[in-house]
């Protein structure tokens, strides 16, 4: 009986040990992050944004690219083409999850160290 109280307590010390550390972690990825620098700024009927913060124990970056249109854009990420079809649409990529894959014909990975954005004319 003594001996499953010990262990017992020993479980709930490394949980807690754990749940303190993923706090601390995320408070800190909260701290830090930015814009992205994205070319091709301003598009016409579009309003497109990009931003970043450290990925899962500060490896990597996670980002986001927003993009609100009346008519397509199409984001290159590091010449890599994905069409965005008019609306409100969301880009992401973390150290686990992509959307990209739906907007172009493969996942984009990791982040892109060169970003453009620019209109996609309608053709009649």
């Amino acid at each position: 009986m003594r001996r499953a109280v010990k262990v017992a307590l020993g479980v709930l010390n490394c949980g807690a040990l754990f749940a303190a550390a993923f706090v601390i972690e995320a408070s800190v990825r909260s701290c830090y992050g930015g814009q992205m620098t994205i070319s091709g700024l301003p598009v016409t009927n579009a309003r497109v944004t990009g931003a970043w913060t450290p990925d899962f124990f500060c490896v990597g970056k996670a980002w986001t690219i927003k993009v609100q249109s009346k008519q397509g854009v199409e984001i290159i990420l590091d010449g890599s083409p994905y069409r965005i079809p008019p609306g409100s649409h969301e880009l992401y990529s973390n150290h686990n999850q992509t959307n990209t894959g739906q907007f172009g014909n493969q996942d984009f990975w990791g982040y892109p160290e060169e970003v453009k954005v620019r209109s996609v004319a309608k053709h009649p």
